[in-house]
This record gives C-alpha cells, sequence and structure tokens, in this order.
C-alpha cells in the first residue's frame, strides 16, 4: 500500500519535478518513453552529435518518419549547401515550408551544446532542434524546446532518397533534381509505417558520428 501511495504522488507531479536521466541513445530515450507514463522531456536538450558530426550527417540526408503530435507523415531534406525543406501530413491536410540549417553551438548552463539551427522567412526567426541518432539504423530522433523543456518532436529515420509520397501529399514540394537527390519509387504510402512497410529506405548508417557525451565543457 505504500508503495502505491508512493506510485501515485510521483505520477501526480509535473514532469520538472522528476528526475529523469538524460538519454544519449535512441534505444535510452525509447525505454524512458515506454516505461515513463507521462510524456519524457528535459531541462536540457538530448543529443549525441557533434558539431562535425552535424555537418556530415545531414548532407543531403532525407528524414522520413512522423512528428509526435500530429503528422502521420513527415518528410524533411537537408541540403548539402544548408536548403532545408519540411513536408508534413496529417487528417488536416498537407504543408511545406523551406527554411535554412546550421550546425551552431550554444551555450547552455550544462555547457557547450552542439544544435542545429533553423532559419526561416526571417534571420530572426530561429529554431533550435537537437537529435539522437543511431548510426547502426539510421534511426533519428528530433527534439524541440518549449517552455524551457525540450520534447522529443519528429521520430523516424535518415535516408539517402526522397520518398514518391512527398509530392502527392505537398504537390508543389521542389523537384528532385533541382535538390540533386534521387526518388525512393517504392515509398508512396500517406503514413509512416506503411512507408517503411513498403520499403525501408536506403538508410543513412554512420555510427562513428555517435558521441555519448558531446556537450563540452567551458574551460
Amino acid at each position: 500500500m505504500r508503495n502505491m501511495k508512493a506510485m501515485a504522488v510521483a505520477l501526480a507531479l509535473p514532469l520538472s519535478a522528476c528526475a529523469l536521466a538524460q538519454p544519449t541513445t535512441v534505444a535510452e530515450w525509447r525505454e524512458v518513453d515506454r516505461v515513463q507514463s507521462m510524456r519524457p522531456n528535459w531541462p536540457d536538450p538530448p543529443v549525441n552529435l557533434t558539431l562535425e558530426g552535424h555537418r556530415r550527417l545531414f548532407r543531403d540526408a532525407v528524414f522520413v518518419g512522423r512528428m509526435r503530435v500530429w503528422a502521420d507523415v513527415e518528410v524533411m531534406f537537408y541540403g548539402r549547401d544548408g536548403r532545408f525543406l519540411r513536408c508534413n501530413a496529417n487528417e488536416d491536410g498537407h504543408y511545406w515550408k523551406e527554411a535554412v540549417w546550421r550546425p551552431i553551438v550554444v551555450a547552455r548552463r550544462n555547457g557547450a551544446t552542439p544544435l542545429l539551427d533553423l532559419r526561416a522567412d526571417a534571420p530572426e526567426r530561429k529554431v533550435h532542434l537537437s537529435y539522437l541518432y543511431d548510426g547502426h539504423t539510421g534511426e533519428l530522433t528530433e527534439f524541440t524546446e518549449w517552455r524551457r523543456r525540450w520534447w522529443d518532436w519528429g521520430r523516424g529515420h535518415l535516408q539517402r532518397r526522397l520518398p514518391a509520397a512527398v509530392w502527392e501529399l505537398c504537390p508543389t514540394f521542389p523537384p528532385a533534381e533541382e535538390l540533386g537527390v534521387g526518388v525512393n519509387h517504392a515509398q508512396t504510402a500517406a503514413l509512416y509505417h506503411e512507408l517503411v512497410a513498403q520499403h525501408p529506405g536506403e538508410r543513412i548508417l554512420l555510427p562513428d558520428l555517435m558521441e555519448s557525451d558531446p556537450i563540452r565543457l567551458y574551460e
């Protein structure tokens, strides 16, 4: 009975009061997400890529997955020239947008933290993202900051070609020839699990980029 009362008290606490270990791998994040009764979040961004790791990984790379909140399929293209394109699709409709991405190091309370910076429409409109990457499977989890906490936002994988479904979902998405990337014609589904079942994609596998502690202490 005492244990049940303690569990009830713990579940009643806000997530900010629960001390969750900071995940450093996709597997660790997945396990926390599996056992946590409420959506896990952290005061600092989960990341296992260095600044150079960001540069090497997001070089004409295609993220295929789904957003935690509502997207059935999410496709993002990271051009080696810094061009960023995102296509989202859910029951409310489809849309795509363009921005510029670049790897940065941000001074945070726990140290110098590598993040990805997105700039859309105007230089001052920026979004910082952090990533946990599995170089053995190509899986990638994206985190974003909201109310000073970091939450998982997108979950999926990185592959080398754009799925053919992107032009069905977002008809005005730029053509592959313009982006200098190939097309996976087997991936036509509008739901992520169906799309992966059609074809898992040519995954981007770079296990040497996985860094257990990419956050550098200040000197």
